[in-house]
């Protein structure tokens, strides 16, 4: 297996963008776009990455703005643009696509999201979906009653504080919320695993630890409105296979009842080819779970029967 990291110019015309590529030591079978969620980057994704590597997929991944290794010394964590941020966050998603595909050309190319990712994946798929052969989405949720009223308090406090602010009282009030049922916690960040581990390095991470702006998480909102809108149900091709996959503990997902959501609405649209995995006993992030070996062999086997063994490779 090899390595490498590249860069892109975002497509908001002048931040570059760092991607990365785990290619396996043997013919590809397939490529995957690993598309990372909120306030992490796709370091934390390695491991995953190793695993499907070996198995022969090359696996590629890009630091969204205001992520990880994508921001430069006169960027903001958490800011995507004054206008138009998850716009950019989805069209950079798309650029890398079309390096991958000019690279592996014929391949079968399946859109993994985590989280915010599978909200960026759901609104690249309105949009691009023709152009993929599957998605997997983790993670992933429905539009939260609250969503209006705090994109209205995102707008108003942007207002007075400008763009590149911290939104504190919004990401405290947020967390406020995932952390309501966890027992005896031992950080602010409990809900995303059972792993202590896990945890222990995500809230000792820069990279993870830092809060969205006011303009960040409007743009959040506004992914998490249209890919939940029924117009996406309309528009999205009904032909892919989509694997959703999500832990029954996962306070994002409202502990499977989201997923659970979505996989109705997408049947209802005519969707003929929708799996929902809801997992016994994991929180937000299933694959940096206690157990998570489990996880990574599910997206195997999903890979390989819908991709793979149709294919003869």
């Amino acid at each position: 297996m090899s390595y490498q990291k590249e860069s892109f110019t975002s497509s908001d015309g002048k931040s570059t963008i760092a991607y990365f590529i785990w290619s396996p030591s043997v013919p590809a079978r397939g490529v995957v776009q690993i598309v990372h969620g909120m306030c992490e980057y796709m370091g934390r994704y390695s491991m995953l990455a190793h695993y499907l590597a070996e198995k022969g997929y090359v696996v590629c991944g890009e630091d969204h703005l205001g992520h990880g290794q994508s921001v430069g010394d006169k960027d903001t964590f958490g800011f995507f643009g004054k206008r138009g941020g998850a716009d950019f966050l989805v069209e950079d998603v798309e650029k890398l696509h079309q390096i991958m595909k000019e690279s592996y050309p014929g391949k079968p190319y399946i859109m993994f999201g985590h989280s915010m990712g599978s909200f960026i994946v759901r609104n690249w798929f309105a949009k691009y979906g023709n152009d993929c052969d599957g998605l997997i989405l983790s993670g992933t949720a429905v539009a939260p009653k609250l969503l209006k009223p705090l994109r209205l308090l995102a707008k108003i406090q942007r207002f007075f504080v400008r763009d590149r602010k911290p939104a504190t009282m919004i990401a405290g009030m947020i967390n406020k919320t995932y952390m309501k049922k966890i027992e005896n916690p031992s950080t602010t960040a409990d809900w995303i695993s059972y792993d202590s581990e896990v945890v222990k390095r995500y809230t000792g991470d820069p990279f993870c630890t830092f809060t969205f702006t006011h303009a960040g998480y409007i743009d959040l909102f506004n992914l998490l409105e249209r890919c939940n809108s029924e117009e996406w149900y309309k528009t999205i091709p009904k032909d892919k296979p989509i694997l959703i996959l999500s832990g029954d503990e996962d306070p994002v997902g409202d502990y499977g009842e989201a997923p659970q959501k979505i996989y109705n609405k997408l049947i209802e649209s005519g969707q003929g080819r929708v799996t929902l995995d809801i997992r016994h006993g994991m929180r937000h992030e299933p694959h940096n779970e206690i157990g998570h070996e489990a996880i990574f062999q599910r997206y195997v086997a999903y890979l390989f029967d819908n991709f793979v063994r149709k294919a003869g490779t």
